[in-house]
């Protein structure tokens, strides 16, 4: 074959397996440097279902093909830095202002920010690796396999006694609402992987995705290494920044904050208002997150 020609639909509930259909066939063709011609449809469903050319649509059909594309040709690695958690969760049967309730579910589970991240973007079907150094005990064991089985790529984490997963308890109330009770002392047992090992990682990297408040000591010159390879860094802070997390601050393009924390940080009581305030020369994006009401 001289081309391969796709032929897709975008908006309504099968634009997701259009777009993975390309980008799988953009990525299949590129050991054979077999151009690939896409024809992207956008659709209207409004009144039954039609194509449309309005300007917007057109805008959004190659937005869609331009970044398609580029998944497609080089397979994007989400890299994760933060501490990996040990979850003893307990769920009650009242309410959080019955003050006491009984337990009606338990389960031990491992989490932390960049895990969980990492673990959701591996079940997406995108590849993602954790970079850290965990501990040698039965419970670093149990941590790293249990995100091997979850997809993520383990291939950069290092071993060393004592640095183990934080332990956590977690108590989640009848309305949803959550007390999280931690003892973070191995954090200061847990420093980064070796330079090597970093170097690899970010050299698979698409994105450095970094827990602010978890990073090891020196992670400020790993986003800054990410930054150099023009790998954008996504940092999620969830509480009062130490001087190491304002450094993380200044150098992240996308910064995540909880919308509860971003009024108290900038004073600023509207959402808007509170991005303005957070927004820098080096962001691309601020995103205020509000829990089950989203961002």
């Amino acid at each position: 074959a001289d081309a391969l020609a796709v032929a897709i639909g975008v908006r309504g509930s099968t634009e997701g397996d259009f777009i993975r259909w390309l980008s799988d066939a953009v990525r299949d063709a590129a050991p054979y440097e077999l151009p690939v011609v896409a024809h992207i449809y956008p659709r209207d469903y409004s009144d039954g279902v039609r194509i449309v050319f309005t300007p917007e649509e057109i805008a959004y059909a190659v937005r869609v093909g331009i970044e398609t594309a580029e998944r497609g040709r080089r397979r994007r690695m989400i890299v994760g830095l933060g501490c990996l958690a040990h979850d003893h969760v307990a769920v009650t049967d009242t309410p959080w202002a019955a003050g006491k309730g009984h337990i009606i579910h338990r389960e031990d589970r491992f989490g932390g920010n960049a895990p969980n991240a990492l673990a959701t973007i591996a079940a997406l079907g995108y590849p993602a690796a954790y970079l850290a150094t965990v501990g040698t005990s039965e419970t670093g064991d149990a941590g790293v396999a249990d995100l091997a089985a979850r997809g993520v790529t383990t291939d950069f984490i290092q071993r060393l006694a004592g640095a183990d997963p934080v332990e956590a308890h977690l108590t989640i109330t009848a309305d949803g609402e959550r007390y999280i009770a931690f003892d973070n002392s191995p954090l200061a047992r847990t420093p980064l992987p070796d330079h090597a090992t970093i170097d690899a990682a970010l050299a698979k990297a698409s994105a450095l995705l970094v827990d602010a408040t978890s990073a090891p000591e020196g992670s400020i010159d790993v986003v800054r290494a990410a930054r150099d390879r023009q790998i954008p860094v996504v940092l999620d802070v969830e509480r009062d920044p130490t001087d190491a997390v304002a450094d993380l601050m200044n150098e992240a393009d996308h910064l995540v904050v909880p919308l509860s924390f971003g009024r108290r940080l900038t004073g600023r009581d509207a959402p808007e208002d509170a991005i303005d305030s957070l927004w820098g020369s080096r962001r691309s994006a601020v995103v205020l997150t509000d829990g089950s009401r989203g961002s």
